[in-house]
Order: structure tokens, then sequence, then C-alpha cells
């Protein structure tokens, strides 16, 4: 859920620099990062800088009075028509921001400020002394624990960095070195949650640096870093899912098989000297829909227009523009483009070193563990990830320690491979960690438990998911269903809706109805109702899942 505040105001907002002035003079330690230009420009997350560490805030404006009037408060100077928004979710650092921003903002365009959580209006002094007050008591109990900034990424990766000299980090993105034409590496990507963050594979042209590649987010249930299992966890992926996959792609022919964006891969195949792939590509843009052609000629014109020389020497203008921009100056070796020279010299001129992803930082012996093979065998771990599309144990568990888990309402993976032979994965999910440093103190919390069944079978995939009640905690319900293809897409998809006591199906079949809302009967509601599963039980849960799909859906092969 997220928290707001506004200021009211009229005229023109100041430029990102001044507010950054502002909050200096009133003794704020936050910075508006790439502070330049006017926050009329401003829209989405302002990245900022708290004591250094980074943070930030959305950022929107609202025009008109109508926008003042929806906050329905009085006392509002009637000659304010516009509303700045700073709006931020759970994490701390980005409260402080919203507060000291929004107050130094009113300062400087003479407004007032609305503070949405307690529903009051504040004076450009009260808000001043308001975001102080904030700032000295989250200051005085802030405990420091390791989270994701970049600061932390350096100590994680330390062990890496001294043992790999051709890896390198800049700030959150970990580079293979020397860098020709190609980006090869990981990107740590902050989120709302200061100790959670998203791991992109990258791979990008260095002339179109601006704007990274990002092939597929990595293991997309969380890294959240106070976990015991994370450190071991992040360097197993980095070196089987990230630096091994990527260490391959050497050139920009390889590059271009790697992608899919064809608007990527027109100027790397001219570049590559392979104008026909070009050619082919662009010719698969055009026959895209009549909306993009006015994009396209944009795009295709000046490519076709050039000759080779001037395209390369273009490019590597926009090379060098990017090496000073991102600071990589010491990790780049000017090269030719494949199309300026003879194919027998571009191996060695112009392609990227191979890059093998040993030696490692050593993992636990066991860390990872395939998934059982047998009838009836049941195994247990911390979390799951799918390596070559099929799940495996990440930091596996004896059914003591996973029996532990589940009476400490901790998360924890069951899998087991059923008698018919497909496998079973049991996610028992409760958002609850007594590692997180968020988590409540209050010793009688007990966070609620839900159960995500995935089913995989030859060619196709069954997930469904069991949440428990809210005033029935006692109870969970078969929430929703679906199955999707080899391809992981979704045709079949089901929700249940016990207190409106309907379902809604969406079939995506040949020759079927694509929606249908339909009444629960008590049968429906007797099958998608049960108590909270015992440690250990799946079957139940399976056998429930396979009559729905008898009922709904027919036979599953």
């Amino acid at each position: 859920m997220s928290s707001e505040v506004h200021v009211f105001f009229q005229g023109k907002l100041p430029t990102k620099a001044a507010l950054t002035r502002a909050m200096k003079e009133l003794g704020f330690p936050i910075t508006v990062k790439a502070g330049f230009g006017s926050l009329e420009t401003q829209k989405g997350f302002m990245p900022m800088a708290l004591r250094r560490e980074e943070s930030g805030v959305e950022f929107d404006v609202f025009e008109g009075r109508e926008a003042i009037e929806e906050c329905e408060v009085d006392g509002v100077d009637p000659a304010f028509n516009r509303s700045a928004n700073f709006r931020w979710g759970g994490d701390e650092d980005e409260m402080l921001c919203g507060l000291c921003a929004a107050a130094a903002l009113a300062c400087l365009v003479q407004g007032i400020v609305y503070d949405g959580i307690e529903g009051r209006l504040l004076s450009i002094d009260e808000a001043a002394a308001y975001a102080r007050s904030v700032l000295e008591s989250v200051t005085k109990t802030e405990t420091k624990h390791p989270g994701t900034r970049p600061a932390d990424i350096k100590r994680y990766l330390k062990p890496l960095l001294e043992k790999r000299r051709d890896l390198v980090l800049f700030g959150r993105l970990l580079l293979i070195r020397p860098v020709r034409h190609l980006l090869r590496g990981a990107y740590f990507c902050r989120t709302s949650d200061k100790y959670e963050f998203r791991v992109y594979p990258c791979l990008c042209p260095l002339y179109n640096a601006g704007a990274i590649t990002y092939l597929h987010e990595l293991h997309p249930v969380r890294w959240q870093v106070y976990e015991p299992y994370f450190e071991p966890f992040l360097m197993d992926y980095l070196t089987e899912e990230v630096f091994g996959p990527l260490g391959t792609i050497t050139s920009l022919d390889e590059f271009v098989a790697k992608i899919r964006d064809p608007y990527a891969r027109i100027p790397a195949s001219i570049l590559a000297g392979n104008s026909q792939n070009a050619e082919k590509f662009a010719e698969e843009i055009e026959r895209k829909p009549p909306h993009s052609a006015e994009y396209t000629n944009d795009f295709l014109k000046p490519l076709r227009a050039k000759h080779i020389s001037e395209l390369c020497e273009e490019f590597h203008m926009r090379e060098s523009s990017n090496v000073k921009k991102y600071k990589l100056q010491d990790i780049w070796e000017p090269s030719p483009f494949p199309a300026e020279i003879p194919p027998a010299d571009q191996a060695n001129k112009c392609s990227e070193s191979i890059f093998v992803p040993k030696p490692w930082v050593e993992r636990p012996i066991g860390f990872i563990e395939q998934a059982p093979a047998a009838p009836g065998d049941v195994r247990f771990s911390r979390t799951t990830i799918n390596r070559d599309r099929k799940p495996v144990l990440v930091a596996p568990l004896s059914r003591e320690q996973a029996e532990a888990m589940h009476n400490n309402h901790e998360n924890y993976i069951l899998m087991a491979r059923l008698e018919d032979g497909p496998l079973l994965v049991l996610h028992h999910d409760t958002d609850w960690s007594p590692h997180d440093p968020k988590q409540p103190l209050n010793p009688d919390y007990v966070p609620f438990k839900n159960f995500n069944l995935w089913i995989y079978g030859a060619t196709k995939t069954i997930r469904a998911y069991f949440w428990q009640e809210l005033d029935k905690s006692e109870c969970v319900n078969l929430w929703s269903l679906g199955i999707r293809d080899h391809r992981n897409t979704e045709f079949w998809h089901a929700n249940n809706t016990l207190r409106e006591e309907c379902k809604i199906i969406y079939d995506h079949r040949p020759e079927s109805v694509p929606y249908r809302r339909l009444a629960l009967s008590d049968a429906d509601v007797e099958l998608c109702r049960l108590g909270l599963p015992p440690f250990g039980e799946y079957q139940d849960l399976w056998r429930r899942v396979k009559q729905y799909l008898k009922n709904e859906y027919g036979e599953f092969d």
C-alpha cells in the first residue's frame, strides 16, 4: 500500500537543482540524482540519495482545481490550481525523501503541504518541522543491515571480484572486461524494498549503452539479501544463468541471433557485414501494422541512405561517447566493426573474448539438488529454480528441518514425484522470515499461509493457488487454477470467488467458449474449501485440483 503527500501551489515548478539546494538549506541530507532540468519534465520515479545512499519517490503533477478538491480538505488557498504528488511504498528511506522533498518544494513555490497519511494541511514551517522530526526519530532508531545499495552489492561480490580480474563492477552493473563492442554482464536492479532486488542478465552493444537489453529476469521469485542461502544462491546463478551463457556470445552476429528485437538487429547486422540479414529484418518491420510505418521509415531511411564507412564512423562516435558517459575508459578496447575489415581478421580484431566462469566462488556441496526421480519420493528445500526448464531444489532441507520451518510459519518447498510420472512442487508461502529485519516484533504475530501448487507434466504445466481465508484462518480456498503449454503460455484459467459464489473460466482452446461466469454449487464450494494442510500433505491438494479439472476442463494428460 502506498503513502503520499501533496504540495498545493500555483505557477511553475523549480529545477531539480533548486530542490536539492532547498533541502540542503533546510538541513535535510537528501539530493535529487541527475539533478538537472525542471521538475515540470519529471514523471514517475525520481531517483534521490539519502546520505549518499540510493532512494527516491514517485513524483507526478496534477493540473486544475479538481485535483486539489479530490483530497476533500478545507482551507486551501483558492488561487492554488496545481498539485505536486510525492508517493512511496513501505520503504522508510523513500518516506523520508518524500516528506523532506515536499517541505522543500512548498518553500520554493510558496505552497502548502497536504499530508495524505494523517489527512491534514501543513504550512511551510510545519511541514519542514514535521519532516525534520521524522528524520531525527528514524536516525536514532535506525540499525544498519546489509541491503541492496551499490556498497552492499560490492560487498556481496567482493570474493568473486578478487578471484576474477576479468569482471568489473560499475555501480549496479557487473561486466566482463575488456569490452570491444558488446557489454555483457548482470544488472542488480533496485526495488521498493531495501532488502530485495531483481537480477537481470544484460547484453547490449556499446553504441547503444543507454538502452541496455535485459534478456530476462533471473529467478523472478525474489532475491532477498537477508536469507541465509542468498550469497551462495547468487554465486550459483551468476555462473550458470548469466556469465556461462553470455560468455559464449563474442560477435555482433551472435548478438543478433540471441535477441528478438528487429530494431536492434538491423544496425548490428549492418555493422557485422550482413546487409542481407538487415534487409530481412527491415522487411519484418515493414510488415507490421500501418500505425508503425512512420516510426519504421524514420528508423530505416538513415541506415539505408548512408554508405557503410559513414555508418561505421557514426557508430564509432556513439561508442566513444558512451565510454565517456559511463566512464568505461579502463575496460574499453577501441576496435573496428566487422564490416570494415576482411572476414579472416574479424575474430582477432573485432570479437569479444570468450568468458569461462571457472574458477568461481565455491558453493556448499549439494547446494543444488535435482528433482526426485522415483515415484513417491518426497524432498524439501528453502526455495527452487528452473534450470533447463526443469525445477531443481535450492538449499535442500531434511524432513525435520522443513517441518520446523512449517511450524514456524516460514517459506519452504516440498517436491514430490507422483506415481503416474509428473513432478509436483508445493510452495509453502507465508511472506515471513525470521531473518527479515522488517518483520513484526510482536511475538503473537502469525502470518497467513498460502500454497502454490505446480504440476509439471510431459507437455503441460498446472498451477493451482490455495489462499488462506481472512475471516476463516483455519481454511484455505482453491482460488485460481491455470494450465500452460510447452511454451509457458497459459491457455486455460479459472478463478473461484467463494464470497460471491461464482467461478470465472477463460478457455483459449480452439472451438471453446473463451469466457464463462458460472455460479458455484455446494459441491464446488466443498471441493474448493479445505482445512489448512498439515506438514507433508500434498495428495489431497492434488486430488482436488484433478477433480476440478475433470469437472471444468476435461481429462488432463
